[in-house]
C-alpha cells in the first residue's frame, strides 16, 4: 500500500476486490498471539489512512469479527458478530454468515 510516496507492505490474510480498484474494498485478518497487536494497531491505521472502506477483524478464539467502516477517512466499530449472526458486506453486497467461517 503506497502512502504519501512511502511503500508499506502488509499481507493481508484475505482481500475483497471491487469494480477493478487497486487497493481492496474490504481486508480481513486473523488474530494470532503472534499477530494480534500488528493488526489492531499497525494495520488499522495503514487501511484507514490508505482509503480500505471495509475492515475485518477475526478472532478464531473468541469465534467473533469484528467490523469497522470507513466514514469520512475514519473507521467506524459497526459491531462484533458471532454465533448465528450475518455480516453485512457492504463492497460487494452481499453477507457472510459467522457459523461458516467457524464451522460452528
Amino acid at each position: 500500500i503506497e502512502l504519501n510516496g512511502d511503500i508499506n507492505i502488509v499481507q493481508p490474510d484475505i482481500m475483497l476486490f471491487c469494480n477493478e480498484q487497486k487497493l481492496p474494498c474490504a481486508i480481513f485478518e486473523i488474530l494470532s498471539p503472534s499477530t494480534a497487536y500488528k493488526d489492531r494497531k499497525a494495520k488499522y491505521y495503514l487501511y484507514e489512512r490508505a482509503g480500505v472502506k471495509e475492515y475485518y477483524i477475526v478472532d478464531p478464539i473468541m469465534k467473533i469479527v469484528e467490523k469497522f467502516v470507513l466514514i469520512d477517512g475514519e473507521y467506524r466499530f459497526n459491531g462484533a458478530y458471532g454465533g448465528e449472526d450475518n455480516i453485512k458486506l457492504e463492497c460487494i453486497e452481499g453477507s457472510l454468515n459467522i457459523e461458516d467461517i467457524f464451522d460452528l
